[in-house]
């Protein structure tokens, strides 16, 4: 009986270990992709010569993002179940224009958090 309970509380504390790595990675993966299609958004301002908006939504199910000036307009599920903050205040929407020239306005330092708080990523447009 004492070797099954050492058993169970092993086993839910290697569940619990498993659970938080899972998060962090999915987290900064996340935060990847997003670096990624900041990218993209800049590449596509200035093929196309026209400005790009991009903006980022918080929703029940985490950050995502949407492309505006587009015939077709593009939507993305980003960040899941994180929130984002700018000057220690968190926001619900963002709105980032892309010139074609390779301004960015505005151009804020965010900062994103994980759904348990442990795990935050700053995040600079212009160094992307």
């Amino acid at each position: 009986m004492i070797v099954l309970s050492i058993l169970a509380i092993v086993g839910s504390s290697f569940g619990v270990w498993v659970f938080r790595v899972i998060e962090k990675e999915r987290f900064y993966s996340d935060v990847k992709n997003l670096e990624k299609t900041v990218s993209m958004c800049k590449k596509i301002a200035q093929i196309r010569q026209s400005d790009v908006f991009f903006v980022l939504l918080k929703s029940p199910e985490g950050i995502k993002y949407e492309l505006k000036n587009f015939s077709l307009p593009m939507e993305k599920n980003l960040i899941s179940k994180s929130s984002m903050k700018i000057n220690e205040e968190e926001i619900k929407s963002l709105k980032i224009e892309f010139s074609p020239t390779g301004s960015i306005h505005p151009c804020p330092n965010l900062f994103f958090l994980s759904k348990s708080k442990k795990y935050s990523k700053e995040f600079n447009f212009k160094s992307q």
